[in-house]
């Protein structure tokens, strides 16, 4: 079976989409993947990311949660908040790891929107 895939930054563009608010992504540790074909995407819409982060599965991909953190942080200007049981957002630091927690990338300028989920 053949599956078609693209990059968030080509779907945009061919969708002429002009705004993305938030990014929801379930990929099993290619998120890294995923974050290097959205790159204009996070620099022009600034959206929330949501995933999961878990340690085992970006191990089998070549990186580590922090890794994918450092790189959101660093390449894309956003801070790492992990989902509470309680659905409440809590800051996550560069170097925690995580066995299986769902993360909400937030980009720097856009925190104050989200402190009420604190």
């Amino acid at each position: 079976m053949e599956i078609e895939a693209t990059t968030i930054d080509d779907f945009v563009k061919l969708q002429e989409l002009k705004k993305i608010d938030v990014i929801k992504i379930d990929i099993e540790g290619a998120e890294m993947k995923a974050f290097n074909g959205m790159t204009e995407t996070l620099r022009n819409s600034r959206p929330l990311i949501v995933c999961e982060l878990c340690e085992e599965h970006q191990a089998r991909a070549g990186y580590t949660t922090q890794a994918v953190k450092q790189w959101m942080a660093e390449t894309a200007r956003m801070q790492a908040f992990k989902v509470m049981e309680s659905g409440k957002l809590k800051e996550t630091p560069i170097e925690e790891t995580h066995l299986a927690e769902n993360i909400v990338f937030v980009p720097h300028e856009r925190v104050q929107e989200v402190k009420t989920l604190l």
